[in-house]
């Protein structure tokens, strides 16, 4: 884990704005996270970082992202899953030139896709320069996929071609054929 120790480590999770009490799910942990981040999160909550599996609600998902880990959208969506009304999610991702690091753009579409918003950004963790940087996210209320671009999502899936062509595969096409 990368561990960068510095006289703001004490209190870095209060600056990001966690506070004694706050239910924090961690995903996407890793031996490359920020331990003293994550040991700055701990001491400004009071209480260990809950994993993937916790039954309840959450407060907060700090949610640890790389380009590798797969489908933005489905990441973000499923992180969004367990907050509270008024939670939010932290996706901090590796720093511009670091292996992993994912564009603001990219994370901004997938984000917009998975029903949240964006409230600021932050270079998250001792440093200079620190490892990781990222965007909190707020779900918007009825959150849910934008239509757009899950219609988007759909048609980049290939469609499974058939007998009768490619075309064929595709329920409304094959019923004018008739």
């Amino acid at each position: 884990m990368t561990s960068v120790a510095g006289p703001e480590e004490a209190d870095y999770g209060a600056r990001l704005g966690f506070s004694h009490g706050l239910v924090v799910q961690e995903l996407g942990q890793d031996d490359d996270v920020d331990d003293s981040l994550r040991k700055s999160v701990e001491e400004a909550v009071g209480d260990s970082l809950v994993s993937d599996d916790h039954p309840g609600t959450v407060d907060v998902v700090l949610l640890w992202l790389r380009q590798a880990d797969g489908d933005l959208v489905d990441i973000l969506a499923e992180a969004a899953d367990p907050l509270s009304p008024d939670g939010h999610i932290w996706v901090l991702t590796p720093n511009p030139g670091k292996p992993g690091h994912l564009e603001p753009g990219d994370i901004e579409e997938a984000a917009s896709a998975a029903g949240l918003s964006q409230t600021d950004t932050v270079a998250a963790g001792p440093g200079p320069p620190p490892e990781w940087f990222g965007p909190r996210r707020r779900a918007r209320p009825g959150r849910g996929v934008h239509p757009t671009l899950l219609a988007e999502r759909r048609r980049r899936k290939p469609r499974r071609a058939t007998k009768k062509g490619p075309a064929a595969s595709c329920g409304a096409l094959r019923h004018r054929a008739r």
